[in-house]
């Protein structure tokens, strides 16, 4: 069962709809939420060059920049504090100096899911658009991880993307032990150009779901479209609150995930995604 879940704070629109999704789920749950806000000390350190005779310039920029981010960080978190005290639901604030992967996978594992927007704004000091941050956390993240999306709306369905790999069933385990299935309907949706075969997986998952007492529907689905394609579309069309998924690293068509299906789920999904490696 959930008890603790940690947002990674920037000051980005993405992060105050983190905040948002942490506060509904940890008051469903009585669970613990954790806002960590962490500066990158070391990218705002890195950021340029220094010119011939410009290390005292470059130094006093810098620590005005570090200074600021504190400053920007503390806003944050002060009104991570008051949301959570609006809303009646524990927290705890936490304030870090690294590298914003590092500290959020460290710190990260003293709890039980590890939370992010769609876009992570942590290099806000030193670049305009989002960071890499939010891909190296999936990468190297011992929690699940929680995509959360510019807007959230509400929904009655949770929907599980399995493709039969065993990055799928580690996210499907993950997310039953959670218990974030409490309340909804959940289905299953298999995709592959061989019906017998998305037949299979979605029956194996099925399978492993009913043991725990979850009913789940199947939807193994025929398709030689690209399977993000399908996916998205099957999102669209009904109401759904997450969508749960697997995590890939390399390239192969059947990753279903951290190649070109990955990419283009976490940056168009309408809906939180949970995922895991």
């Amino acid at each position: 069962m959930l008890r603790t879940l940690m947002i990674g704070l920037d000051n980005s629109a993405f992060s105050q709809s983190a905040i948002e999704w942490g506060i509904q789920t940890a008051s469903q749950f009585d669970a613990l939420l954790v806002g960590l806000g962490v500066i990158d000390k070391d990218g705002i350190g890195s950021s340029e060059a220094i010119p011939l005779g410009g290390g005292s310039f470059v130094k006093d920029r810098n620590e005005a920049r570090l200074k600021d981010a504190h400053r920007q960080i503390r806003i944050v978190l002060d009104s991570f504090a008051q949301r959570c005290a609006q809303a009646h639901v524990a927290c705890k604030e936490l304030e870090e100096e690294g590298t914003p992967s590092e500290c959020i996978t460290t710190i990260g594992q003293r709890y039980d899911l590890i939370v992010l927007g769609q876009e992570s704004h942590f290099s806000f000091e030193t670049q305009q658009g989002p960071d890499s941050t939010l891909k190296e956390v999936i990468l190297r993240s011992p929690r699940p991880v929680v995509v959360v999306p510019h807007t959230v709306t509400p929904g009655e369905e949770i929907v599980i993307a399995y493709d039969g790999s065993m990055q799928a069933a580690r996210a499907v385990q993950a997310f039953q032990s959670l218990e974030l299935y409490r309340d909804k309907t959940v289905h299953v949706v298999s995709i592959d150009p061989d019906k017998k075969v998305a037949t299979k997986w979605a029956d194996r998952i099925i399978d492993f779901l009913h043991f725990h007492h979850i009913n789940a529907q199947p939807h193994a689905i025929r398709s030689t479209a690209r399977p993000q394609d399908v996916l998205i579309d099957f999102l669209n069309q009904r109401s759904v609150s997450m969508l749960v998924m697997g995590a890939y690293g390399k390239m192969t068509w059947r990753e279903f995930f951290f190649g070109t299906v990955t990419k283009r789920v976490l940056t168009e999904c309408p809906v939180p995604v949970f995922i895991s490696l």
